[in-house]
């Protein structure tokens, strides 16, 4: 967690997000003031997770785009 910046406003969570992860964040970087998630973690979180974030007045954002960098299986053709 000490590798996040002062600068970072904004966290985005691409694969998973856990309340415990969350609570780090919120605990040990106070100036994060923006959370965004993809809708493949949107749609897989804990409600805990959202509930966490909007007792501490974070703002969520949730991105409908298509995932940036395919993996691997999806660029095989066979």
């Amino acid at each position: 967690m000490e590798k996040i910046s002062l600068k970072i406003k904004i966290i985005h969570f691409r694969k998973f997000a856990s309340e415990k992860l969350v609570k780090l964040i919120i605990k040990n970087h106070s100036q994060v003031k923006k959370f965004s998630f993809s809708n493949y973690v949107y749609f897989r979180s804990e409600s805990s997770v959202f509930d966490l974030i909007k007792e501490n007045d974070i703002e969520v954002v949730i991105r409908n785009e298509n995932p940036g960098r395919p993996n691997l299986l999806e660029t095989i053709r066979l």
